[in-house]
């Protein structure tokens, strides 16, 4: 056996060239032409809109150029579950079915189906003199606002794409759901209740097993969970709490048949000698290098805290068989391991580091590599309008705009993400103000109590704490940062994590080394070899990450 599949994770497609407006905006009053998100949104989200598009088909054409022809797909292949986003992204992925013969499997993200019952969204969008106007799809027509019904998030039952995997498509030499072999949607639904016991509602189970080639079992795994909530509500979307913090943690809370159905496949690939690859949107296990007890503690219940699946969880999907798992929905590239589950978290091809994984099955075992995209241009009409909004605006973003491709510009837009939104909105004033009046030189006497010698002062004196706290969610975001990035810079933190070693204490400082040095210190996961059973057998650390040439 010699198979290979490429495994994708949240593409975000924005279509750039749709129409989200109506047709009620002339193109001409358009950046280019062209439907943009807006800079200042961009930089508070943790994926790239408008160049989103882009780093989907760089993915695709390297996939096809290696001749793959199974593409796994762990959710979010659309912006938001929009109409003009889920019918780009559809599209793009058939166009390469046509032309190259591949077959996508996927599983049902977030952000593809945004509420049971859909949801409406409000979209902010680029004029050509860098304002902006917004699109909703509940708010009526006012200045500035244009009222559209299509920009909204669509439900399962109106969604779900009849490919990807979801529904027979005879070319399977098997396929099944965890009710049984009917892929009608009415014969894949489940039962929850509201807490109070005072409203019960059937819900879609999007899951499914398929066998694409002889011996290879591809177990997609819907993650979303919608549990109604007690009361009453005008709007259905308002009347469910869903998933996207609680991912795993709530489905073995609400769905414990999934954990049945699970178990029931493992058992089944093991007797009939099936390679069995599990995928969902959540990860199955703490991605985080068990840096969220020191995170909660300093700053409460981030969005990496909340979407954290715990070690209880972890150990029942274990317990149930799952031994390859890959996840998505964190945008970040990471290996970790519980109870004899490898996850492996897939970064998004929307952002920093970007890129896909390579599984390639062999008789006695696997491989799988990291491959990085590099060297894709960027749209000088987009950095354009983005140059006219900065100006407007007065919204400062770095040197993000001087990026010269899209892997440099993914970094930088990483960032600013840490200014905007995770620095400014989730940590406390109290921590704020301290980095902002440290160095480097603080976060070393303060964390781990060293004396530096006059050299070490000095060169640490003249680093801003900002560097580390950037340096925590890069090396969060890529596992593999220190192996990749220039040597001067990695030399720089190397040192610090020497002198520092691992502090102990409940400080500000002691707790942002911990962090750093389980992010940084890192084993070269890029590129593994599994046995047959999927345990880890070793690494290539001098091989690291394939690139695809641009």
């Amino acid at each position: 056996m010699h198979q290979r599949f490429a495994i994708i994770a949240d593409p975000h497609l924005h279509n750039v060239r749709g129409n989200y407006r109506g047709g009620r905006i002339a193109a001409d009053r358009l950046p280019g032409g062209m439907e943009l998100r807006t800079l200042v949104d961009t930089v508070q989200s943790t994926r790239l809109f408008n160049e989103s598009e882009a780093g989907f088909r760089a993915v695709l054409d390297d996939i096809a150029a290696r001749g793959i022809r199974h593409v796994i797909v762990v959710g979010d292949y659309s912006d938001d579950g929009q109409d003009e986003s889920v019918a780009a992204s559809l599209a793009l992925m058939q166009s390469y079915a046509d032309r190259f013969g591949m077959r996508f499997f996927s599983t049902v993200g977030n952000h593809d189906v945004y509420g049971y019952s859909g949801r409406s969204l409000d979209r902010s969008f680029l004029l050509e003199d860098g304002a902006s106007f917004l699109v909703s799809g509940s708010r009526p027509d006012s200045e500035g606002v244009l009222f559209n019904p299509a920009m909204r998030c669509r439900s399962y039952a109106e969604s779900l794409p009849r490919g990807l995997g979801f529904f027979r498509d005879g070319a399977a030499l098997h396929w099944e759901t965890p009710f049984g072999v009917s892929d009608d949607l009415a014969d894949r639904q489940y039962t929850l209740s509201s807490p109070d016991g005072r409203h019960e509602r059937r819900f879609i189970d999007a899951s499914y097993l398929v066998e694409p080639v002889e011996g290879v079992w591809l177990l997609s795994i819907d993650g979303n969970v919608f549990v109604p909530r007690d009361g009453d509500f005008d709007l259905a979307e308002e009347a469910f709490d869903d998933s996207t913090d609680a991912g795993y943690n709530a489905l073995v809370a609400h769905r414990p048949y999934l954990l049945d159905w699970i178990a029931d496949v493992s058992r089944r690939a093991e007797r009939l000698g099936k390679r069995l690859i599990a995928f969902a949107h959540y990860p199955a296990v703490d991605p985080f290098d068990a840096t969220l007890e020191d995170e909660q503690r300093l700053f409460g219940r981030t969005i990496f805290v909340r979407r954290t699946p715990s070690k209880d969880t972890a150990a029942l999907l274990a317990k149930a068989g799952l031994r390859l798992h890959f996840s998505g929905h964190l945008h970040i590239d990471n290996v970790s391991q519980q109870d004899g589950i490898v996850n492996v978290a897939v970064p998004s091809t929307a952002g920093y580091p970007g890129g896909y994984r390579l599984l390639t099955l062999h008789d006695d075992g696997a491989e799988l590599e990291a491959i990085r995209a590099a060297g894709l241009a960027l749209d000088p009409a987009i950095l354009s309008a983005y140059r006219r909004e900065a100006e407007q605006s007065g919204l400062d973003v770095g040197d993000l705009l001087d990026a010269g491709d899209f892997g440099a510009f993914a970094i930088r837009h990483l960032r600013e993400i840490v200014h905007h939104r995770f620095f400014a909105k989730e940590w406390t004033p109290e921590a704020r103000a301290a980095i902002k009046r440290m160095t480097l030189a603080d976060i070393a006497r303060e964390g781990a109590g060293v004396a530096l010698s006059p050299e070490q002062a000095a060169r640490f004196a003249a680093i801003p704490a900002m560097r580390l706290v950037e340096a925590i969610y890069i090396a969060r975001h890529n596992a593999a940062w220190s192996l990749e990035m220039p040597e001067d810079e990695r030399a720089t933190f190397d040192t610090l994590l020497d002198i520092c070693g691992m502090p102990a204490g409940e400080g500000l400082a002691a707790s942002l080394l911990r962090m750093f040095r389980r992010h940084f210190r890192k084993d070269d996961f890029r590129r593994l070899t599994f046995s047959r059973d999927w345990e880890i057998v070793t690494g290539s650390p001098e091989t690291g990450a394939i690139r695809i040439a641009r």
